[in-house]
């Protein structure tokens, strides 16, 4: 989605991708500063920032057309959003932190994993706190958040497989692995 548009803007595909992946390597010192002053303090977050914008694979992983920027962008922002939530109690951060996983969802099925420890621990907070009913409406938000960004690929990995899965990929890699088909995958190339 963030080449296509980038591709509209600089007319070439490689370029955007190369833009995107940037502009997302850059932007991930953003929440992960934010992250680390808010669990570490101001100078651990601006040591985190500077380490960030040094590491070789972080820098070239923002310099090619590959999806590791963007996944890792959204990722630390849903967690910051998350740690926001829990740590100094601003519930209403729960449906934004579930947004934002949602699409790192889309970059990466694993995102998903996430959603879930982040749910489960304010479940666990509500419970210490003895708020549960003050929680349970943004834990359900966060829930909603994610679901309005996933729900649309999980429908259409449904219609397309015939069965409710996270990941198109899986039974994908399964063929690959195993050289055979597996079910009714329209990803899977059959051995001759």
């Amino acid at each position: 989605m963030f080449v296509g548009a980038g591709q509209w803007v600089v007319g070439d595909w490689e370029t955007a991708g190369r833009l995107v992946a940037t502009v997302f390597g850059a932007g991930l010192l953003l929440p992960a500063w934010a992250l680390a002053r808010d669990v570490m303090g101001r100078p651990v977050a601006l040591l985190t920032a500077a380490l960030l914008a040094l590491h070789p694979s972080l820098v070239r992983n923002s310099s090619a057309v590959l999806a590791d920027s963007t996944y890792v962008f959204f990722l630390v922002a849903g967690v910051w959003l998350g740690w926001s939530a829990l740590a100094a109690a601003h519930r209403a951060w729960l449906p934004a932190a579930g947004l934002v996983l949602g699409l790192a969802y889309l970059v990466r099925p694993e995102a998903a994993i996430y959603l879930v420890g982040l749910l489960v621990v304010a479940l666990i907070v509500s419970v210490r706190d003895r708020a549960v009913l003050g929680w349970l409406p943004w834990i359900g938000g966060g829930l909603a958040g994610f679901a309005l960004e996933a729900a649309p690929y999980l429908v259409y990995l449904r219609r397309s497989l015939g069965h409710w899965t996270l990941s198109g990929k899986v039974e994908h890699n399964l063929v690959l692995d195993l050289g055979a088909t597996v079910g009714n995958a329209p990803l899977a190339h059959p051995i001759a």
